[in-house]
């Protein structure tokens, strides 16, 4: 039994790293959506400084690239697979704070997945600025 037990301790704590690289992959995959989006918008607000003859299709275009940065749909992917590998955070964070908004849930779970300021902001679709002051919150 004791071994049963080892065994089984190790397969837990082996299926977690495994949920632990899958949070960490698909964090990255966001960060690089959302940075080919920022980029794609620069370009075409670049663009549209230059062109005006093409100006409903920028809008457009634009307009596009702004719903893809608030396009929110991995968000329930992630906290799924973030509540795997930490089980009470939003239980326990709730509890303490019941007046955090979806932002800061969001914020504070890139935060303890140790993700530098810029990289919080970049998922947000907020300022590093305004990430600083959501940790003081």
């Amino acid at each position: 039994e004791k071994i049963a037990s080892e065994l089984q301790t190790k397969l837990q704590k082996k299926e977690l790293e495994l949920k632990a690289v899958e949070l960490s992959s698909l964090t990255m995959k966001s960060l690089q959506k959302n940075k080919l989006l920022e980029e794609l918008n620069s370009k075409i607000t670049a663009f549209k400084d230059n062109e005006t003859s093409k100006d409903n299709f920028i809008k457009e275009l634009n307009g596009i690239v702004k719903q893809g940065l608030n396009f929110d749909d991995h968000w329930e992917t992630f906290q799924k697979h973030f509540t795997n590998v930490h089980p009470n955070f939003f239980k326990a964070l709730n509890a303490e704070y019941p007046n955090l908004t979806n932002n800061d849930l969001k914020a504070c779970a890139y935060i303890r997945m140790n993700l530098s300021t810029k990289e919080v902001a970049t998922l947000t679709n907020v300022t590093p600025k305004s990430v600083k002051m959501t940790r003081y919150r």
